[in-house]
């Protein structure tokens, strides 16, 4: 055989080997552009979380209520006492909203409510807001909201009294600081379907009035299911090729958002590692694929303002979600507690930038 032919019979093998190792080195690429944060996990990982959170600190100071102990309360207060609250369980939705409005009322926050009708059947139902006014009125303000409903008639502790009860923590604490930066804490109602990502969603009503107004947001943080937690092998489920990048015990928090997110998403896993609470993963995704715009995130995105989803990544590990299991026995108040603090350093030091 010729060294011509030998030649020509080989070429399309060397072909196919660029080709598909070049499209595995670009999917490689881009898987870690997507998910290479930076910061490390090892300070967390070598027990850090172990050694449990601070007790008496801010708001839990006057009562020596812990992290983890003022959570609990507030997870009870929403899932057990109040229960099931949605549109389909107006009462308890609308007692979840005058027990909020209450609780920022007793830290000095004037309550501001935005009210709009949904259904069915039509009724009233508001999302509410409490603003700590920052020093310095020229700087771009921090949105932290969460939802505050249940899927249907559902108690939903983690989705959604887990993220309700955090940024209640959250603007506690604030309400006793004096921030450079505005901070503005937002309490959603109607996250959950049949409203999700429809006009009658309450971030999507809410952030087409900050856009209207003209708000300056640098980010947007919607704490959505922060409270369960495993340390079992297999304990995180993640879709699809993404499996290859991150852990699969579910002991870390989450940061994810869109492409347009990832300046904010590394920014804030760098943040949160350096403060060594508990583990946490960021990813900046393609819009496409599902979970990534799965809260009110997604509503600010769409007017045109950073945002970021804070999670325990909900139904990848949590298999109450949606369900009457999704109770306030079930989450891990400890390392949510830990989640809680460390998301407390993050934003102390972003507004004072």
């Amino acid at each position: 055989m010729s060294s011509s032919l030998r030649a020509a019979l080989r070429r399309p093998i060397f072909q196919r080997i660029l080709f598909y190792g070049g499209t595995l080195a670009a999917i490689a690429g881009f898987g870690a552009y997507c998910s290479c944060m930076p910061g490390s996990n090892r300070a967390a990982l070598n027990g850090v979380t172990a050694a449990g959170t601070e007790t008496g600190k801010a708001t839990g100071a006057a009562t020596g209520t812990s992290t983890a102990e003022e959570l609990q309360r507030s997870v009870t207060m929403l899932a057990s006492t109040i229960g099931p609250r949605s549109t389909e369980a107006p009462r308890g939705l609308e007692e979840a909203a005058t027990w909020l409005a209450t609780e920022l009322r007793r830290c000095g926050y004037e309550v501001q409510e935005e009210r709009f009708l949904a259904g069915p059947p039509p009724q009233e139902v508001r999302n509410l807001s409490a603003t700590r006014t920052g020093s310095d009125p020229a700087l771009p303000m921090l949105v932290v909201g969460a939802h505050y409903d249940a899927v249907s008639t559902m108690p939903g502790a983690d989705d959604n009294a887990s993220g309700t009860a955090a940024a209640l923590l959250l603007a506690r604490r604030f309400s006793l600081r004096a921030p450079k930066r505005t901070v503005r804490f937002v309490f959603f109602t109607n996250e959950e379907p049949p409203h999700f990502q429809t006009d009658t969603m309450g971030s999507r009503i809410a952030a087409d009035r900050a856009r209207l107004r003209g708000d300056k947001i640098a980010v947007m943080l919607s704490l959505e299911t922060l409270g369960f937690y495993s340390d079992a092998e297999g304990s995180q489920s993640v879709p699809g090729a993404l499996a290859l990048l991150y852990p699969s015990r579910g002991n870390f928090v989450a940061f994810v958002g869109s492409l347009a997110a990832r300046s904010e998403v590394r920014d804030l896993v760098g943040r949160f590692r350096e403060t060594g609470r508990l583990p946490a993963e960021g990813a900046a995704l393609p819009t496409m694929i599902p979970g990534v715009m799965y809260s009110d995130h997604e509503s600010y995105e769409r007017a045109g303002y950073p945002a970021v989803m804070v999670t325990d990544t909900a139904f990848d590990r949590n298999k109450n979600y949606h369900q009457k299991t999704d109770l306030p026995a079930t989450l891990d108040y400890r390392r949510f507690a830990s989640a809680v603090e460390g998301l407390d350093e993050v934003l102390v030091a972003r507004s004072n930038e």
